[in-house]
């Protein structure tokens, strides 16, 4: 539960934020996707309905769906099957049986899924990249660019996915 709600809640209020509250929330943000790629994993979904608002005006990351690894250490840790159990919703995972390798090493490690929301993503992950810590600090960069203008950096007025793609490939800036 996070009592301010989010910063895509805070933009649709406000339009945009001044500079340093802009600055005390990516900081946060970046505070937080450190400890995650210390532990080998890629976020994978960073956008302002993913950062939460505490009661303290603290920003804090949710939605850890999308995280994938990207060390051979955190690839072990995911084989053991503690970040699948948690995906699939069993919030009881020191209760839950332990799977064997054989039944989610493949689906854990490489399951060819594309996580996050397109608006974010970076050209490569959208031409079938998978991704990293850089891909992550676009979507940081993305993040920013939104909290300091109240609109994401590429968009298109269309909702086909195609054409925020190609805008995304071919990196054309909103004009607006």
């Amino acid at each position: 539960y996070a009592h301010k709600g989010d910063l895509h809640n805070m933009l649709c209020s406000l339009g945009k934020l001044e500079e340093d509250v802009a600055k005390f929330f990516v900081g946060e943000v970046i505070a937080a996707l450190c400890a995650i790629h210390d532990t080998g994993l890629v976020y994978s979904d960073l956008k302002p309905e993913n950062v939460v608002i505490t009661s303290s005006n603290h920003a804090k990351l949710t939605d850890f769906g999308g995280c994938r690894p990207v060390t051979d250490e955190a690839a072990t840790n995911c084989r053991r099957a503690l970040l699948k159990r948690l995906r699939d919703g069993d919030w009881r995972a020191e209760d839950a049986p332990e799977v064997q390798l054989s039944e989610c090493e493949e689906e854990i490690i490489d399951d060819g899924r594309v996580e996050g929301t397109m608006i974010y993503l970076p050209p490569e992950v959208v031409k079938g990249g998978t991704p990293s810590f850089a891909s992550d600090a676009w979507a940081l960069g993305c993040l920013l660019y939104q909290l300091l203008t109240g609109r994401p950096p590429v968009w298109a007025d269309s909702e086909l996915e195609e054409e925020i793609r190609s805008r995304i490939v071919s990196f054309q800036l909103d004009d607006g």
